[in-house]
């Protein structure tokens, strides 16, 4: 999810471990597309074993084209993607510290 802080808008992304698309889409937005934004790096996994993917993939490709992540990532199973409350609660409380530190302007 990459938030625009100029735009006040929530830009979603998604895509499939196994497919590396959002490459191809963030590449098209050119150097340094995401200056300024603050983005949170979200991929769902099939297994524990891919969570640190956000981190790993994601992750590097925002701060590349200048977006800040200062939280930690998503990586929500796709047996728990019906259930996004407690997806996201889980996330708050893993981000609170660094979400207390962000301030949101229009």
């Amino acid at each position: 999810m990459i938030v625009p802080s100029g735009l006040g808008t929530i830009w979603p992304l998604s895509t499939d471990l196994l497919d590396n698309t959002y490459d191809q889409f963030l590449d098209a937005l050119g150097d340094r597309a995401l200056a300024g934004t603050t983005a949170i790096p979200v991929m769902a996994a099939r297994t524990p074993r891919h969570a640190l993917a956000p981190d790993v993939h994601l992750r590097p490709l925002l701060i590349e084209l200048g977006a800040s992540c200062p939280t930690p990532s998503i990586c929500a199973l796709e047996s728990r993607l019906s259930n996004p409350g407690a997806v996201c609660g889980a996330w708050m409380e893993r981000a609170r510290p660094a979400l207390e530190h962000l301030t949101v302007t229009d």
